[in-house]
């Protein structure tokens, strides 16, 4: 089985939901052994700035 094949039956759509699962999987665990500091912005919003600073993820 090729990868194309792996993941022929997802949409666009399904695909992007099952990424924003990973990232939101990956700060959650990054934060709960603080290897991430997410400040907070208010409204249950929050930022992590990327080493350089140059990048800002902002999320919920």
């Amino acid at each position: 089985m090729s990868l194309a094949d792996a993941v022929a039956h997802l949409s666009p759509e399904l695909w992007a939901r099952a990424n924003r699962a990973l990232v939101r999987k990956g700060l959650a665990e990054f934060s709960h052994e603080r290897l991430l500091t997410p400040t907070p912005l208010g409204s249950d919003l929050y930022s992590v700035l990327s080493d350089d600073s140059t990048v800002e993820y902002r999320f919920k």
